[in-house]
């Protein structure tokens, strides 16, 4: 995979496990970049997780816009 050099990028060590066979699965993120880890109890809040990152990775790359003069 090429991604250009000027491309905004965020990368995640996503890790999948299930306690017991009947259980549900669970989740860990840990940025690339901060190394910082986020657990989550279930594959739901990890979508809702890595959908909420995209949003303000999209919201901080995106300037706001200029307020029109009268």
């Amino acid at each position: 995979m090429n991604i250009p050099s000027n491309a905004h990028y965020i990368s995640y060590l996503l890790r999948l496990w299930q306690e017991s066979p009947q259980a549900g699965w669970r989740a860990s993120v840990q940025s690339v970049q901060s190394k910082e880890i986020v657990h989550l109890v279930c594959l739901e809040d990890l979508i809702a997780f890595l959908w909420l990152q995209g949003e303000l990775a999209e919201k901080a790359r995106v300037p706001p816009a200029t307020p029109i003069q009268p």
